[in-house]
């Protein structure tokens, strides 16, 4: 009898590797996962990482954002359309920069 817990191939391939348990352990403490497999630069450890944040360049923070719209609707005019392509750059452009984390050593990264 097999145990149902152990991922099955159709196959009958044996080269299916489970993930130990404590890694998935870790990985399960992240509200977001990376799609591709990484490698950690301290422990070697290659598989998906956890993704602990999101940093944005301070020209799409939100503070930045309002002051440029608020100013420029009130001095330039075109304050809400600049603001507007600016929250769109932040939604849709690819500026972001990732803080990975290793599930093995717990190690953070930043990825572009």
């Amino acid at each position: 009898m097999t145990d149902t817990h152990e991922p099955q191939d159709p196959t009958g391939d044996s080269r299916i590797q489970r993930v130990p348990d404590a890694i998935l352990k870790t990985l399960n403490t992240f509200d977001a996962h990376t799609r591709r497999k990484q490698t950690c630069l301290a422990c070697g450890y290659v598989g998906i990482m956890g993704i602990e944040d999101e940093l944005h360049p301070w020209w799409l923070s939100w503070w930045c954002i309002a002051l440029v719209t608020v100013f420029g609707s009130l001095f330039m005019g075109a304050g809400l359309v600049i603001g507007g392509i600016l929250i769109g750059l932040r939604f849709f452009g690819e500026f972001d920069t990732l803080v990975l984390v290793c599930p093995n050593c717990e190690e953070a990264y930043e990825q572009d």
